[in-house]
């Protein structure tokens, strides 16, 4: 019975070691295969002949936009001149390559001769998870990105852009009443720049894309400027969620990160639907962006009351489409312009010898064309 014993604890024991070492080799494989995975593309330019710079684990050439410290712009600038030196080279987003052009000649082949090879941008948004930005020309790819572009075009031409002048002209005098006002009492007039841009923005783009009158500089809580910043003031949920669908594409569509908020989503819905119900109920048209969408929907009627399934959605055109376009529209309008206008103004406040040129210029050539 002693042999007993001790053989049956012998084998408990084996058992025990055999389990440990188990465990051991798992929590040893584990980092190493991480690490394996996380290194795994750094050769690809190498094998290829291509100068790059050595990535940073896990973040490769993005670490500072990850931790906050620089836009994700200002880390491909710093790439581009540390790539001083060489036509292009080769940097990495994480584990993606990603290619850096220096060289005027290369970057007009890649954006003129052979556009058509590289007309996707690095920029993805799932259209099940994010309905109306999915529906963006600029996520969008191949001949998809062709056909909602050859719809759109039409909107941009003289034609279309013509009547919008004297809507521009007249927010303007708004933005004049609002500042004289802002400064009647003859004291130093502060005005915040960015604050005054967005506003004068926010209504040219409602107005002249939509119809839609917002005078934000009577009402500083109008909606589109309300869920503008909604859109675009930064949160650090928004920042998480944001950041994670631009950087790690995959990872947002398996979280159902979106770059855009649902409230913002509900509003453009519900406001482009509500206008749009207006225009044709009471036959108003306007010779707007938004009336250009209406009628690319009218002209897709036969396709958007159609049940086969086997038409794809691009190729109708239903009020989930007006509404992204609409919001596309905005986006493209709003921010981009405030942000341009902001700088021109702060600088032009610091260097009043070239404000007072500029005046110049421009009183001389509205005297010129007889006021226009």
């Amino acid at each position: 019975s002693e042999r007993r014993f001790l053989r049956t604890h012998t084998i408990h024991w084996r058992m025990e070691l055999s389990a440990t070492e188990m465990w051991l080799i798992i929590a040893t494989a584990i980092p190493v295969l991480v690490y394996f995975y996380l290194t795994w593309t750094h050769n690809y330019w190498a094998k290829r002949g291509v100068p790059y710079l050595k990535p940073t684990l896990v973040f490769g050439a993005v670490k500072d936009n990850i931790l906050g410290k620089k836009t994700i712009g200002q880390c491909y600038e710093d790439a581009y001149w540390k790539l001083k030196g060489h036509k292009l080279g080769g940097i990495f987003k994480f584990r993606q390559p990603v290619l850096v052009l220096r060289d005027p000649e290369i970057i007009k082949a890649v954006i003129v001769k052979e556009f058509s090879s590289f007309q996707d941008n690095d920029f993805h948004s799932n259209i099940n998870i994010d309905p109306l930005l999915g529906r963006n020309p600029f996520v969008l790819r191949g001949n998809i990105w062709k056909e909602s572009r050859s719809k759109l075009t039409p909107a941009f031409t003289n034609m279309r852009l013509k009547p919008v002048f004297p809507v521009v002209q007249e927010v303007c005098s708004d933005l004049m009443e609002y500042l004289n006002e802002s400064c009647k009492s003859g004291k130093e007039c502060l005005v915040e720049a960015k604050e005054l841009s967005t506003k004068f923005t926010a209504d040219s783009v409602a107005n002249c894309a939509y119809g839609l009158k917002q005078n934000s500089f009577k009402n500083p809580d109008s909606e589109f400027r309300k869920y503008g910043r909604i859109f675009l003031e930064p949160t650090i949920w928004k920042g998480i969620e944001q950041g994670c669908v631009i950087l790690a594409p995959r990872l947002a569509d398996f979280l159902r990160f979106k770059f855009t908020p649902t409230e913002v989503i509900e509003f453009f819905r519900r406001t482009i639907k509500e206008t749009v119900d207006y225009r044709k109920n009471n036959n108003v048209v306007r010779n707007d962006y938004l009336q250009l969408l209406i009628q690319l929907q009218d002209k897709a009627q036969d396709a958007n009351k159609s049940d086969d399934k086997s038409i794809p959605w691009y190729k109708k055109f239903t009020d989930e489409d007006i509404a992204a376009q609409a919001l596309t529209f905005f986006l493209d309008g709003y921010e981009t312009s405030s942000s341009a206008l902001t700088v021109v103004l702060h600088n032009l406040a610091c260097y009043p010898a070239e404000q007072k040129n500029l005046q110049e210029e421009v009183d001389s050539k509205i005297e010129e064309n007889d006021g226009n």
